[in-house]
């Protein structure tokens, strides 16, 4: 009795379960159907989800190397002791910002005596071109005076460029990638010293 019992009652769960899974089939078909119906009525049918706020991480880890788009070793332009130190490495600078300030003591002095020098001979040509009109000078004089003032203009330019090289500004923007130089180092203009560093721009800003 027990048996058939058992028998019973597996075979009403047997039915049941095969019941159960051809209504879902026939769900399955029949959603089917709607969506191939309102495809051939031209209607594009979509997939939509609504859209939540989730937190997203910006931080990744991963095995291997960055390589830089553009990398430059920046060697020293000017002679002179560094009194300023702006940057470390990794730190992150654009193009013009301010590296090192290198003293210019030396070269602010010569600056300063170019100057005067310049507007001294500037004075003396123009009273030598206001002389040559009056017959007070030969051409040759006043052209002697031209000349060194021109001589005088060029020595101005220069030494203003040597207090601009005191200010060393990156030529490139991206992440100070290795630095030779400490506060009060003595920098060089030789080739290749070791007073350089190594400025690397990476993709990612």
């Amino acid at each position: 009795m027990k048996k058939v019992l058992i028998y019973g009652t597996l075979t009403i769960a047997a039915l049941a379960a095969i019941i159960w899974k051809l209504n879902a089939n026939k769900a399955a078909n029949v959603e089917k159907t709607e969506f191939v119906k309102k495809s051939n009525t031209g209607d594009i049918p979509v997939v939509t989800e609504k859209a939540t706020r989730v937190d997203f991480d910006q931080q990744f880890a991963a095995n291997g190397n960055f390589m830089p788009f553009k990398e430059l070793t920046y060697l020293s332009e000017i002679s002179g002791r560094i009194n300023q130190l702006l940057v470390d490495e990794g730190s992150m600078v654009k193009a013009g910002q301010m590296l090192v300030r290198i003293d210019d003591e030396i070269v602010g002095t010569d600056l300063a005596s170019a100057k005067a020098n310049l507007q001294q001979l500037k004075v003396d040509k123009e009273r030598y071109e206001s002389a040559f009109k009056t017959g007070g000078v030969t051409q040759k004089q006043m052209d002697d005076a031209r000349l060194q003032y021109d001589l005088a203009v060029s020595k101005f330019e220069a030494a203003s460029r040597k207090v601009n090289d005191t200010y060393v500004k990156a030529p490139i923007s991206g992440f100070i990638n290795a630095k030779y130089v400490e506060k009060g180092t003595y920098l060089s203009p030789a080739p290749r010293c070791s007073t350089s560093w190594t400025l690397a721009a990476s993709s990612c800003g």
